[in-house]
C-alpha cells in the first residue's frame, strides 16, 4: 500500500502536507449542485473566503458601483 503523506503519531493517521484549494474544482461542484447533479442539494449561496465574485451581465461584480 502506498502512503500519500506522512503519519502523524499524535492523531495515529496519515496526513498530507497543507496546501491551496483548486479555485476551479470548487467552482465546477458549486456548478454541480446548483443544477442538481450532486447527491444533496446546495444550501444558501455561496459565502467564505474562496467564494469567486459574481457577475452581473458579464461584468464581475467588483467593477459594479455601490
Amino acid at each position: 500500500m502506498s502512503t500519500s503523506g506522512r503519519y502523524d503519531g499524535s492523531l495515529k493517521m496519515f496526513v498530507d502536507e497543507v496546501h491551496e484549494p483548486d479555485l476551479a474544482r470548487l467552482a465546477f461542484l458549486r456548478w454541480l449542485g446548483e443544477r442538481g447533479r450532486l447527491e444533496h442539494p446546495v444550501y444558501g449561496p455561496s459565502s467564505g473566503q474562496f467564494m469567486r465574485p459574481q457577475k452581473v451581465a458579464g461584468v464581475a461584480a467588483s467593477m459594479l458601483p455601490d
